[in-house]
């Protein structure tokens, strides 16, 4: 997915097999499921967040609105740090017995060697991505619209609520292959929520008022000359191009690097929070698996990442989180500090989600303002259609 939206109109064949009919209702009850558990999830997800995985507690990611988990870039951490994480390594070799201790840059060369081995898969006509996005209510703000939302609104840009309500929407994205085909954007599933039965009160108190202007909306493009990834390659760069990015960590860093050098030094952030920004991006886009673990070799050599540990995000999934600081450039064009978790699957080496937590005074906050779930992505041949396996 390149952006969660844009503005509308501008410009993430198989023989019949009775398997595939088997797997297409089984994803169909799949989700009925997830449908069925939205009104209890939310209050469950925001309550468990930055909880270690023990049991059923449950650690979420957070929420992004340039290119798919595209997070905003960060400033320094803690150095490398470790964690007991059992069963992070999964490698070729599914027998062999894991090591129990593992820090950053074990986690993140060991993906590097995972998704290095993975066959090139096959292009469809275009590229899917499903993302659930919880994000913190905040109050209208003055003055324009920021550039580059769809017609069905924005973020606001106010300041949050006195109360603690949150607002979850899911975003699908149909990215056409070859320039010229048709962009699809569906916002749906737009429901609010409360921290607590006191902010919900309070809320009532208040009025009860608007904690959102999205809408249910679907709108067509046509591709134009917005990049697919924004990592420097020509405008008009579409996922035909993709394989043309660099294989190698260092080739990569040169291209990242060009386009820091291009940003007001007031609206960027240090160059390896840039770096990691631009290489998740990659690792999550239908890239070649050579340049996807570049991207990893290249994380790995960043000096401000910091292991979190073994979570479990709010879908059951297993993952490893590592922690960086970074400058978030939020709804309100301002710069703030946060510390983002980015989730990786230790089996498939691919990213999760990500959990957003603002700093005041120094201090993390003890809930995510922004959450942000990859449900999922890959390659098909019908407009409208979700990916299948």
């Amino acid at each position: 997915m390149r952006r969660s939206h844009e503005t509308a109109g501008a410009a993430m064949n198989r023989t019949a097999d009775p398997m595939n009919t088997l797997r297409t209702q089984i994803e169909g009850l799949a989700e009925d499921g997830y449908r069925r558990r939205r009104d209890t999830d939310l209050p469950r997800v925001l309550e468990t967040a930055r909880r270690p995985a023990r049991n059923d507690r449950r650690a979420l990611p957070a929420r992004n609105r340039r290119p798919v988990l595209l997070l905003a870039g960060a400033a320094t951490v803690a150095a490398l740090g470790a964690a007991v994480v059992p069963g992070v390594v999964s490698g070729a070799k599914r027998d062999a017995a894991p090591p129990k201790r593992l820090d950053v840059k074990t986690v993140l060369l060991t993906a590097a060697e995972t998704v290095a081995k993975e066959p090139a898969a096959t292009h469809g006509r275009f590229w899917y991505t499903r993302t659930q996005v919880i994000d913190q209510a905040r109050q209208p703000g003055n003055g324009p619209r920021p550039k580059g939302v769809s017609a069905n609104g924005g973020p606001r840009t106010g300041p949050y609520y006195p109360y603690t309500a949150y607002v979850s929407i899911t975003w699908e994205n149909w990215e056409p292959y070859r320039q010229g085909d048709t962009t699809r954007t569906v916002d749906r599933d737009i429901t609010t929520d409360f921290a607590s039965p006191a902010d919900k009160a309070a809320w009532k108190r208040a009025g009860s008022p608007s904690l959102t202007d999205f809408k249910p909306f679907s709108a067509d493009s046509r591709a134009g000359q917005d990049p697919f990834l924004e990592v420097g390659l020509p405008k008009g760069t579409l996922a035909k191009d993709l394989p043309k990015l660099p294989t190698t960590p260092d080739g990569l860093k040169a291209l990242i690097q060009r386009d820091w050098n291009k940003a007001p030094a007031t609206q960027r952030n240090a160059l390896s929070a840039y770096i990691c920004e631009m290489a998740e991006n990659i690792i999550s886009a239908p890239v070649t698996p050579a340049t996807r673990a570049a991207a990893y070799r290249l994380l790995a050599a960043q000096p401000d990442i910091r292991m979190v540990g073994k979570v479990r995000d709010r879908l059951g999934r297993s993952g490893v989180a590592l922690a960086t600081r970074r400058v978030n450039f939020g709804p309100d064009r301002k710069p703030h500090q946060v510390e983002v978790h980015t989730i990786f699957d230790p089996k498939t080496a691919k990213i999760l989600g990500s959990e957003t937590y603002d700093i005041s005074g120094g201090k993390v906050a003890g809930r995510p303002s922004s959450i942000s779930l990859l449900v999922g992505s890959g390659w098909t041949d019908r407009l409208g259609a979700p990916a299948r396996g």
